[in-house]
């Protein structure tokens, strides 16, 4: 049962900020130009422009989770702020901002950038316009496409990117980094234990600079057609014992 609902007219750069402790946070697609926020739980509600803010009532800490739903229409700028909730987003939203303890982040598909920061909760995005930030504790990192620059940092988690369109800087302690389709110049991957492995596309020519202690190098690269490279790939590749793979895509 949903505690309240509240209905807000927006104009064309509609923003959602939702700050909770416990409970979930989810955005589905809604009518344009307007923002529907549904709330179980205590919460303050208001508007500011052609942004609504939704935070957990003071003093609700230890009472109860908070769960929020919010309608908004496609291309809204997302912001949450979460303790132990999992993040929703259902819909194409422009920008995402998220921040969150052990719940997890799921989003389909982002415009513009995205910046993520979670401690033991996963982060899953389809598909995203910009550049990606992800920093997590535990938590695992897997992503389809970015189209931007890729940022992401991981202690024992695994990050896992189908295709980067630009830059690239991974770092884990015990996870594996692997990058299917890497189409841009500049990979910098760092690891302790973990493996990397990284796609390259045919016609680059490839720079690596690697520095291991007893990591391997494997080249699975097919072999090229003597077509002259398109591409220099630079590869800077530091770990200590995880294996290190360069892949055809």
């Amino acid at each position: 049962m949903t505690d309240r609902i509240e209905r807000f007219v927006v104009g064309g750069r509609p923003r959602v900020e939702v700050s909770v402790g416990s409970g979930d946070v989810t955005v589905l697609a809604g009518e344009p130009g307007a923002i529907e926020v549904r709330v179980d739980g205590s919460a303050v509600i208001e508007q500011l422009g052609d942004t609504v803010v939704v935070e957990q009532e003071k003093g609700w800490a230890g009472r109860g989770t908070i769960d929020v739903v919010v309608l908004a229409p496609a291309g809204v700028v997302v912001q949450t702020t979460t303790g132990s909730g999992d993040v929703t987003v259902e819909l194409e939203v422009g920008e995402l901002t998220a921040t969150a303890g052990s719940g997890d982040v799921r989003v389909r598909r982002v415009g513009g950038d995205v910046k993520v920061k979670t401690a033991s909760g996963d982060l899953s995005v389809e598909q995203i316009g910009g550049r990606l930030e992800a920093t997590t504790a535990s938590g695992d990192v897997r992503i389809g496409d970015v189209a931007g620059d890729l940022f992401a940092k991981t202690a024992s988690g695994d990050v896992a990117v189908e295709r980067v369109g630009k830059s690239a800087e991974l770092t884990s302690a015990s996870g594996s980094l692997k990058v299917g389709c890497f189409e841009g110049a500049d990979l910098a991957a760092r690891s302790m234990s973990g493996d990397i492995s990284i796609g390259i596309p045919p016609r680059r020519r490839i720079d690596v600079d690697m520095d291991s202690i007893s990591g391997d190098l494997r080249n699975r690269l097919p072999a090229g057609d003597g077509s002259p490279p398109e591409v220099v790939v630079r590869l800077r590749i530091s770990t200590v014992t995880g294996d290190v793979t360069l892949r055809g895509a």
